[in-house]
């Protein structure tokens, strides 16, 4: 009998599955719970890849989706070597490799077990675990793991601050799939779980992540009538006004006060142009990952950067030299810390994942594609790829869509 039959093996497979299902549970639990379960995943794929003496490791290394991450990281590397960087920094750094090993070991695993299944139940019982926890956070005054109130309201940290990392990629992915899924109770357990989604993303407040699921919700509504149809119904015209004196109204009306409630994008202008300044020092491979904020507060006192001064008469300078820990824009972000090569590499890696959507065709493929135009809008403006809880959420999400549908059988069913 051959080693990947084995019992052994299968059990390990198995394990790593379950931690790997768990990361998006484990980001709202605590980053130390998510790094525990990226840690299990990836040690008890690589005790596995021992037993096998790497018998996979050639279809491993050979996939479009390991080359991209493989190929992000040594941006990384190749900026942390050009540039001064504390032994923290460093280590921080370089240390990203384990977000590899993840994909890795998920990619491998799926030429062997559904996967799938434990990812998707994983980032479905995400949603439940934070609903409860914010649930019982206004009914009781503390959520399931003891932590006060406070954590949930008036403030973007804490357990809602993770929540919104877990929320509005979680809403497109099942709002999308649901749309595909033909069996009723099918579709309304996914859907169910999306409006669950949905909800939590309003008790967050997080502005971007909404405008990122409603995107991506109108977007993968056009896509269903053009599978169904391989054409856009006349309604689809209608549908894309309506949407757009929606959008109008939201931004005109929507506030008692316009300007001074886009003062946080008026922030971010402010940032994105120091951190255009920043990027036009080192070109090429950037200022590193863990410089960053340091990197950005030396700049914003320079003086070498004008104010940004809003319509409303309102600064936006020097004062706020502290208020920045990222670009606020994945693109960015990734030039000024990785320079033109990191960029280069990161798109690489996000458009052989959104390829693989396609070429390996899933029944949940509907979904990856909610997923990553919702990462494209709340990325032009929100997260940094570099946190480590949005990291380890895209290597889920990119994991996902790199498993093998060839080998579980799902080619079968082709929803895309």
């Amino acid at each position: 009998m051959k080693d990947s039959q084995t019992a052994l093996t299968r059990t390990l497979d198995k394990i790593s599955a379950c931690f790997a299902a768990l990361i998006p549970a484990g980001i709202i639990a605590g980053l130390a719970v998510m790094e525990i379960a990226v840690g299990l995943s990836c040690f008890f794929w690589i005790i596995r890849s021992f037993a096998t003496r790497f018998a996979s490791l050639k279809q491993i290394i050979s996939h479009p989706i390991i080359i991209g991450w493989f190929l992000w990281i040594v941006s990384i590397y190749i900026s942390v070597f050009l540039n001064e960087t504390d032994s923290m920094g460093t280590a921080h750094d370089f240390v990203y490799i384990r977000f590899l090993l993840l994909v890795c070991a998920i990619i491998d695993i799926s030429s062997r077990l559904p996967i799938h299944r434990h990812l998707i139940f994983g980032l479905g019982f995400s949603v439940i675990f934070g609903f409860l926890n914010l649930s019982s956070a206004y009914m009781f005054g503390f959520d399931l793991m003891g932590n006060s109130i406070s954590h949930y309201i008036g403030t973007k940290h804490y357990e809602i601050g993770r929540i919104m990392i877990i929320a509005p990629f979680a809403a497109a992915f099942f709002g999308a799939w649901g749309l595909f899924k033909k069996e009723a109770i099918d579709k309304g357990l996914v859907w169910g779980v999306c409006i669950i989604a949905v909800i939590l993303l309003f008790f967050t407040k997080g502005k971007t992540g909404m405008i990122s699921v409603a995107v991506s919700f109108y977007f993968s509504i056009l896509y269903y009538f053009y599978q169904k149809n391989k054409k856009l119904p006349l309604f689809s015209v209608f549908i894309t006004i309506a949407a757009l004196f929606l959008s109008i109204y939201f931004f005109i009306y929507g506030y008692n006060n316009f300007y001074s409630e886009l003062g946080s994008f008026y922030h971010r202008m402010w940032i994105w142009k120091i951190s255009g300044a920043i990027w036009l020092e080192k070109v090429w491979f950037g200022i590193g990952v863990s410089n960053y904020e340091a990197v950005f507060e030396a700049m914003a006192l320079s003086g070498r950067v004008a104010s940004f001064i809003a319509p409303n008469g309102g600064v936006f300078g020097a004062n706020l030299y502290n208020e920045a820990n990222h670009a606020h824009n994945i693109i960015l972000m990734l030039i000024v810390c990785g320079g033109v090569f990191g960029f280069f590499t990161f798109a690489i890696l996000f458009i052989s994942t959104f390829g693989s959507i396609f070429k390996n065709k899933k029944e949940y493929g509907a979904g990856l594609i909610g997923w990553s135009i919702a990462f494209i809008i709340m990325g032009s403006v929100g997260f940094s790829i570099y946190h480590s809880g949005y990291t380890a959420y895209f290597a889920f999400f990119t994991g996902l869509a790199g498993c093998k549908a060839s080998a579980i059988g799902l080619n079968k069913g082709v929803y895309i």
